[in-house]
């Protein structure tokens, strides 16, 4: 099985690295982008074979990751020289793009539409995707064994993937701020900086492996953390002030609204 990526940005290069660790050789690899330094340093940093454009990667590989940015994917699919044909499996994971709008760029190839994350960039992230309508059981264990050695894969229906952007594709960002606002409080209180960043960052993972290992509605479990008259129910009233739980969901539902965007444009 040969994959090739059209572009190598932090996602494209999240994928090599996790293929390989699973045991991919590099040689079965190749890999182009658009600037020869960048296309340099991935084939140096990860030994996959270099491809002087799109072209030479679909005459590489079996399996293609369309890996640019939206505006790009017009040029590079509409190529007479980039020829994708039936058996192409094209894995796209450009944001808000589907597949019917992939389709008449490639009409031959069999489509797969992925929502990656940025955790995928240490082996913990969460991959969502769509098989197109002429893609078959083997084309979907051989997309699972790429996204699941980057972390977690789920297979939705089309309609569902731009919540799914919403969610699993932005809202990394906000966790972040997240992290970043309770060692801010830490810091505040006397804490170093470096310290208040690691224990914040161990009590976002410890406080997601705990909904994720117990079942329980996250509600419930602030709840059990909230003694009355206790130190965390006094946080908790300046979230619920703050109308914070709000403005995290209102978050996920402005960037999936985009997605829908992007999806039509």
């Amino acid at each position: 099985m040969r994959i090739g990526f059209i572009g190598a940005g932090k996602m494209a290069k999240a994928m090599i690295r996790g293929l390989i660790d699973h045991g991919v050789p590099p040689a079965d690899i190749s890999v182009c982008t658009s600037n020869p330094v960048s296309c340099a340093k991935v084939t140096s940093e990860y030994g996959v074979i270099g491809c002087n454009g799109p072209a030479d990667v679909a005459k590489e590989a079996d399996i293609l990751v369309l890996a640019v940015k939206p505006v790009h994917v017009r040029d590079v699919l509409s190529d007479a020289a980039v020829r994708i044909n039936s058996g192409h499996l094209l894995v796209s994971v450009v944001a808000g793009l589907r597949i019917s709008t992939l389709k008449s760029y490639v009409p031959d190839a069999r489509i797969v539409r992925v929502m990656p994350n940025l955790c995928s960039a240490v082996m913990s992230g969460v991959s969502c995707y769509t098989m197109g309508a002429e893609t078959d059981s083997d084309d979907e264990s051989a997309v699972r064994m790429i996204l699941e050695s980057m972390g977690r894969a789920f297979r939705i229906e089309e309609k569902d993937m731009d919540a799914v952007s919403g969610l699993s594709g932005s809202s990394p960002a906000f966790v972040f701020m997240v992290i970043d606002a309770l060692a801010d409080g830490g810091v505040r209180m006397g804490l170093s900086r470096e310290f208040a960043l690691e224990l914040a960052a161990l009590t976002a993972e410890g406080a997601a492996r705990t909904v994720l290992g117990t079942g329980e509605e996250p509600d419930t479990l602030k709840t059990n953390v909230c003694s009355p008259g206790g130190t965390t129910i006094e946080g908790v009233r300046v979230l619920e002030e703050g109308l914070v739980k709000k403005h995290i969901s209102d978050a996920v539902v402005a960037s999936a609204r985009k997605s829908e965007k992007m999806s039509r444009e």
